[in-house]
């Protein structure tokens, strides 16, 4: 079993490719080198899937989820980009 996610910046949801080409593409660079640097390769644009499945454990979900939280504080107080 599996779930696919996307996560976005610069629109609250992606409906078609008009939307995609409106997504923050500098933002979402920075967020794949940071996750990178990490050791979490995630596809390198922006309206491609993560794939998660039971390869995955919880372990390193919740690192996964812990990194895009970092990412995000980081962001957000403007000490990234």
């Amino acid at each position: 079993q599996g779930s696919m996610i996307c996560l976005y910046f610069g629109k609250r949801s992606v409906h078609n490719w008009s939307d995609v080409k409106q997504l923050d593409s500098k933002t979402f660079a920075a967020f794949f080198r940071f996750m990178f640097a990490h050791g979490v390769y995630i596809p390198p644009l922006h309206h491609e899937a993560w794939f998660l499945s039971n390869a995955h454990n919880s372990r390193q979900i919740d690192r996964i989820a812990e990194l895009v939280i970092e990412f995000l504080d980081q962001w957000k107080s403007g000490s990234l980009i």
